[in-house]
């Protein structure tokens, strides 16, 4: 839930920020611009965001919060009770289908 929270705050802050640093009026890049060209501005418009003390912040809790998520995600234990030695998958349409032919 804190997750969902932080990245719509993020979503809506972005969203503001873009319709101010891109006016209403602006048309999209010629094709006649370069590929480069369109990725150093697009950069410089990221740079301009990130540097919104606003934006800067949310992203940093959710930083923080990917970095909670990781730290808590289960990790395989060396003196556990039960130990997985094969992995077979096969569907419920399979077994089935198996269980037919052997009758």
């Amino acid at each position: 839930m804190k997750s969902l929270r932080n990245s719509w705050l993020i979503g809506a802050l972005c969203s503001s920020f873009l319709s101010i640093l891109a006016p209403a009026g602006a048309q999209t890049p010629t094709p006649a611009v370069s590929l480069e060209q369109r990725v150093k501005d697009l950069e410089k418009r990221l740079d301009a965001l990130e540097s919104v003390p606003a934006i800067a912040l949310a992203l940093k809790l959710k930083a923080q919060t990917n970095q909670e998520e990781a730290s808590a995600s289960a990790t395989p234990r060396s003196d556990a009770p039960i130990t997985l030695v094969d992995w077979n998958f096969t569907s419920v349409q399979d077994y089935l289908h198996a269980e037919k032919q052997n009758r």
